[in-house]
């Protein structure tokens, strides 16, 4: 089980149960919401509040999030969880957070405010939302990874960063016109930190490049020398150590379907009549 998300499942989540739930309870206490020091406060008076603070839209927001998804679990057919299922997805959320001792389970549940029927039932709708997931993103994958193939292949880079052109330029020939070593330059001319282990940047994805670099580095080949480039009013050389081909392995799948899915309820939420009945009095 990969990068299970738990409420808060994001900055502005609270809740992954469905909705059907939450107005049940709140038509069975008479449309009231929490009570403050003896005080019922109803649920258009907590919107009021939330609408005046401004975190009204966020809280619509995970509303609209919520029926959306519920809606369309329900729309896909999307069944419960089998028994073993959960139990083994369950087995594995307590080993990911460390909660491996009833106690440590049983505080966590307290910090998250819920009881054990509570969690259940979270797990089972988070188990069919990575199944709904799934299903709207598996019939685009293919395509949106040859789509994005370019700017998830990767580059070990090394550098040369210096003040001025001239001795950029000089570098560069001393490169490209002998075996002279490019780490050993950058220790003796590169004026960055990573002069000290032969400038050598590591393996970084082309999407994540400034613009400018990726530009530069946009048809390179393994041990090609590309500047001097001219960054934040320094010279720059980089020579392209190693490209590592994008192979679409099960963490980069479930990255993608994860970007598919989150298009997808992006598009359903904006496409969305949205009609806010609370009242002005």
């Amino acid at each position: 089980m990969d990068n299970i998300f738990l409420a808060p499942l994001d900055e502005n989540n609270k809740s992954v149960f469905p909705l059907s739930e939450f107005d049940q309870t709140a038509s069975s206490v008479n449309n009231a919401l929490l009570e403050i020091d003896g005080e019922t406060i109803s649920i258009e008076r907590g919107l009021t509040y939330l609408k005046n603070s401004g975190e009204l839209p966020k809280f619509l927001l995970e509303i609209s999030r919520q029926y959306l998804l519920e809606k369309e679990i329900k729309n896909r057919s999307i069944e419960e969880p089998s028994l073993e299922v959960l139990e083994q997805f369950i087995l594995e959320l307590r080993i990911q957070q460390g909660l491996t001792t009833i106690d440590k389970f049983q505080t966590w549940l307290t910090e998250q405010g819920l009881n054990y029927h509570d969690f259940r039932e979270k797990m089972k709708f988070l188990i069919r939302i990575e199944a709904c997931k799934r299903n709207i993103a598996e019939p685009q994958l293919e395509n949106y990874f040859l789509e994005r193939q370019k700017d998830l292949e990767k580059l070990v880079l090394s550098r040369i960063v210096v003040a001025h052109a001239g001795i950029a330029g000089d570098l560069k020939n001393k490169l490209e016109g002998s075996h002279v070593d490019f780490a050993t330059l950058a220790k003796e001319h590169s004026i960055v930190d990573d002069a000290v282990v032969g400038g050598v940047l590591g393996v970084i994805a082309r999407g994540d490049l400034p613009q400018e670099i990726a530009q530069s580095l946009e048809n390179c080949t393994t041990g090609q020398i590309i500047g001097p480039l001219l960054i934040d009013d320094r010279y720059c050389l980089l020579k392209v150590e190693e490209i590592i081909p994008t192979q679409l392995n099960n963490a980069l799948k479930q990255m993608l379907e994860g970007e598919l899915f989150d298009k997808w309820l992006k598009s359903r939420i904006q496409s969305s009549n949205l009609r806010l009945l609370l009242s002005e009095n």
